[in-house]
């Protein structure tokens, strides 16, 4: 879980090998609602992924699953890119990792 900051574009949510391997990933947004551009998933392989979201989770919500292509791998970190919001605010954003 990361508590964002909506005047900035951008945040990064550490995972690492402790946490097991994924299959799939889904969002789920507390405190205010965000516009998710894209998350940017980094394997600790090194390998990278993009991954367009384009949605507006709301307050409560969550969106759906995510999978992640290729084989079951460990993540290092997922690089979240949302809208910026003028009036600034901010969100809760818990990443769910779907495990093998």
């Amino acid at each position: 879980m990361r508590r964002i900051n909506l005047l900035k574009e951008r945040d990064l949510i550490y995972v690492g090998l402790n946490a097991g391997l994924f299959t799939g990933l889904k969002l789920q947004v507390a405190a205010s609602g965000v516009f998710m551009e894209s998350l940017s998933v980094r394997f600790v392989n090194d390998d990278k992924v993009d991954l367009p979201v384009r949605d507006f989770i709301k307050a409560g919500g969550e969106t759906r699953e995510i999978l992640l292509p290729g084989l079951v791998r460990a993540i290092r970190v997922v690089d979240m890119r949302y809208r910026k919001i003028p009036t600034g605010g901010v969100a809760e954003v818990s990443v769910l990792g779907r495990q093998a």
